[in-house]
């Protein structure tokens, strides 16, 4: 089994995967730090979503190819996600390119439409995440792929 090692979710470390949102005072103007969403396939849904905790594991990974998605931590915590960037010609993660992510407190991760993706994970036994996709991305636009070897990481508290 591979092992991952967490990649701190900076502006530059996200380009291939997506967009990292960190916070902007009331009132500025739309900039390069707000979330450029793909949103027009259909009924935008945010809705808090609630996971019950996983063993920091990855066999299988899921993608969206409709809509962009937006998750952050609704309990103010930090929590990790694997990501592999979009690949329209592939039904497959290329996993050579995927990478750990630790999303701090108070960020967003918009993620690309088609990012592959595993988690959110944490290390609490149940966490609560907002998440903006589209009314039916659950049932019209999930795609699963199967790693060809499971992978691991650790939930570090600096990594």
């Amino acid at each position: 089994m591979q092992s991952l090692l967490a990649t701190p979710a900076t502006p530059e470390n996200l380009t291939s995967y997506g967009q990292v949102i960190t916070p902007a005072p009331n009132g500025a103007d739309f900039g390069p730090g707000d979330a450029v969403l793909q949103l027009n396939g259909g009924q935008p849904r945010f809705w808090v979503m609630q996971l019950d905790h996983r063993p920091p594991r990855v066999a299988v990974m899921a993608r969206h190819s409709r809509c962009s998605q937006c998750l952050a931590s609704a309990d103010g915590r930090p929590w990790w996600i694997v990501l592999a960037p979009p690949q329209p010609a592939s039904d497959k993660p290329e996993t050579k390119r995927l990478r750990l992510f630790r999303i701090e407190a108070g960020l967003i991760l918009k993620l690309h439409v088609g990012t592959w993706h595993a988690g959110p994970y944490f290390r609490e036994p149940q966490a609560l995440f907002f998440n903006l996709e589209l009314a039916d991305t659950n049932s019209n636009d999930f795609t699963e792929a199967a790693l060809p070897e499971p992978l691991s990481f650790a939930m570090e508290p600096n990594s």
